[in-house]
């Protein structure tokens, strides 16, 4: 007789983590962090004075530091096209426009023509638009943090730790959405940074704490 084939356990299993790991991902926010990429402990700097024949006194200094990192990538915020004039001639609710194309710019946009803004038209007058809601996707965002510590052994029960902290290492500007209201001068344009211009500037920051 022919058997029957079977599907083992650690197949299902493994399928089932590759669905879970897929299922994971985001399109509107992925974090990756990464802890110690680089720790320069005491072995290692060791081994490295043994083969460049450091002195104690550079291994002291140029050993035992610890490197951390966190990277933020994020795709833009969407939102809605408006229309100032109140053609429906509503106190409240929305107020969208005609859609009559896409609008989406790919690659050829740029901050002062982020979309096409030929495709939202002002609807007839007592009409609701037909665009509908978040058909624009504003700026994203892409942000690389650093960390560099290290502890100095001063006594026994004494330690000294310098931290530096980098906040947006690369200085990559996050810009606010774009205007998306029919009939203002910088319609379609992006004019500022997110967070009232203050979003994503590059910080820098050092600290000492002393244990004992």
């Amino acid at each position: 007789m022919l058997s029957t084939p079977t599907v083992t356990e650690d197949r299902v299993n493994g399928a089932d983590e590759l669905a879970a790991a897929g299922a994971q991902f985001a399109d509107a926010l992925l974090d990756y962090a990464f802890q110690d990429a680089l720790a320069l402990g005491k072995k290692r700097n060791q081994h490295l004075a043994t083969v460049f024949s450091a002195p104690r006194a550079a291994d002291a200094i140029l050993g035992g530091w610890q490197v951390a990192g966190l990277v933020t990538l994020m795709s833009g915020m969407p939102e809605s096209a408006l229309e100032a004039a109140n053609q429906a001639n509503v106190d409240s609710g929305s107020r969208r426009p005609d859609r009559v194309c896409n609008g989406d710019l790919g690659s050829a946009r740029t901050l002062q023509r982020w979309f096409d803004t030929s495709c939202y038209v002002l609807q007839p007058l007592y009409q609701y638009g037909n665009a509908g809601r978040d058909t624009i996707i504003g700026p994203g965002l892409v942000d690389f943090d650093l960390n560099l510590s290290k502890e100095f052994a001063i006594r026994e029960h004494k330690r000294l730790q310098f931290r530096s902290e980098f906040f947006n290492i690369m200085n990559t500007p996050y810009f606010a959405k774009p205007n998306s209201t029919i009939g203002t001068p910088t319609f379609g344009q992006v004019t500022g940074l997110a967070r009232g211009g203050t979003a994503n500037t590059r910080i820098v920051q050092f600290a000492l704490k002393l244990t004992y």
